[in-house]
């Protein structure tokens, strides 16, 4: 996706802003758990589409933004993607550069459009490059030394900069600063498909589809890779990590230790419920995670649960005041009142 927020300063900032949060949005809803969609591509894109022009309209015309999503099949190369009033998609194939689109095909997201929603398809070759760009790309000032400024009008410029460049990203900045000073926001966006391994690359670092996956469900890969992720404050992302690797490997008790304390302080608590039991089953040992599954278990109305794990924790540690004062309110919840005083007093 790239886009490009209506307004200055502060009012297209916070339009990236809000792009940014509803895309975040629509991709963590789509990939939670797992899921397989049943939707076609072309399905899934309308509904992105008209996700995000409902937020943008809300507005009333006050914050809209340009913008191009695509989705790209990584095998065959088969591309969806729709154009709302974006600068034209570049594809530079055979070091020649040229545009998809031939013609406006949406308004901007968050304005009416007078054309009907259609997602656009195209097939990409080995060694194709997609460029997306905002109009930064195209709005130079050629005469910077002058009193007056000549903005570039000629959007065909950007072609010849994208051939000189090569594909590449900062020598196409290059090629367009050569010609003047911008005047707006730049942002480049390359897509790169398949390219032939360089002949000075080694051969051992070539994976076959095969070792790619061994390599991402590798149990300790996923809890090397989520711990660092936790420890950069990522939560989230190394829940999601940590419950993929435990759907292929619910006996990896490094990963359901560290998912099971990361559910239960996220309070996830029918996941923490889970893993934790998964857990204790083979290290009773870890005092806490007693504790731990106790209130999980008290929090979704489960206090035979509860109970049950907090005695558990109660045997091993009698003087563990937390627990007790857990045990307490157990025993009031249940309506079992003189136990709930007798542990209370102690």
């Amino acid at each position: 996706m790239n886009g490009d927020a209506m307004g200055k300063s502060m009012q297209g900032a916070g339009g990236a802003l809000v792009m940014g949060v509803v895309m975040n949005s629509i991709m963590a809803r789509s990939a939670a758990n797992n899921r397989i969609l049943d939707k076609t591509p072309s399905e899934w894109l309308e509904d992105v589409y008209n996700e995000i022009h409902a937020v943008f309209k809300s507005f009333n015309g006050s914050m809209v933004i340009s913008a191009t999503i695509f989705l790209i099949e990584e095998e065959s190369g088969k591309c969806f993607y729709f154009n709302a009033e974006h600068p034209f998609t570049v594809l530079y194939r055979d070091g020649k550069a040229s545009f998809l689109e031939e013609g406006l095909q949406l308004r901007k997201l968050g304005l009416d459009s007078e054309f009907d929603f259609q997602v656009r398809t195209f097939e990409l070759k080995k060694g194709d490059v997609l460029i997306l760009g905002s109009d930064g790309r195209d709005d130079i000032d050629l005469t910077p030394e002058e009193t007056v400024r000549t903005i570039n009008e000629d959007e065909n410029l950007f072609l010849v900069n994208v051939e000189k460049g090569k594909g590449n990203l900062e020598d196409i900045e290059s090629e367009i600063r050569k010609h003047g000073e911008l005047t707006d926001d730049l942002s480049l966006l390359k897509v790169e498909f398949q390219m032939e391994r360089k002949s000075d690359e080694p051969e051992e670092e070539t994976f076959t589809g095969g070792d790619r996956i061994e390599v991402a469900l590798n149990p300790d890969i996923i809890y090397e890779d989520a711990k660092q992720l936790y420890k950069n404050g990522k939560v989230d992302q190394a829940l999601e990590l940590l419950k993929t690797g435990y759907t292929h490997d619910t006996a990896n008790q490094k990963i359901n230790k560290l998912l099971g304390l990361l559910s239960f302080k996220g309070k996830d608590y029918t996941t923490a419920i889970e893993v934790l039991n998964n857990y204790l089953k083979t290290d009773p040992g870890l005092h806490e995670y007693w504790f731990y599954l106790s209130i999980a278990n008290k929090k979704v109305g489960k206090y035979e649960q509860a109970l049950q794990a907090s005695l558990k924790l109660n045997d091993i540690q009698p003087e563990n005041l937390s627990n007790l004062v857990n045990l307490s309110d157990i025993y009031r919840l249940m309506d079992q009142f003189d136990l709930a005083e007798e542990v209370a007093k102690n």
